[in-house]
């Protein structure tokens, strides 16, 4: 299971963006948009980690709770989170 260590919101909406770190302080970012959600780490070269459509092509808006479950779905653990 990796493990989101920080999270702040970057942006509220269309897209809803979140700014992460992961546990082995390399950045990365979560991002909803179109209703396709995605998780992407910064390193190297920025790498794809998740993605899918959770919703109808018109949604650009996720509230934390639901980003939550959804990294929780695919395997992540967050444990701190700052607006």
């Amino acid at each position: 299971m990796e493990t989101i260590t920080y999270v702040c919101q970057s942006c509220g909406g269309c897209p809803t963006m979140f700014d992460i770190t992961f546990s082995d302080g390399s950045p990365g970012y979560i991002r909803f948009r179109y209703g396709h959600i995605t998780l992407r780490k910064e390193d190297d070269v920025e790498t794809l980690l998740e993605e899918e459509q959770i919703s109808d092509g018109l949604d650009g808006v996720i509230s934390w709770e639901d980003t939550v479950k959804w990294l929780e779905s695919k395997n992540y653990k967050v444990n701190e989170y700052n607006f």
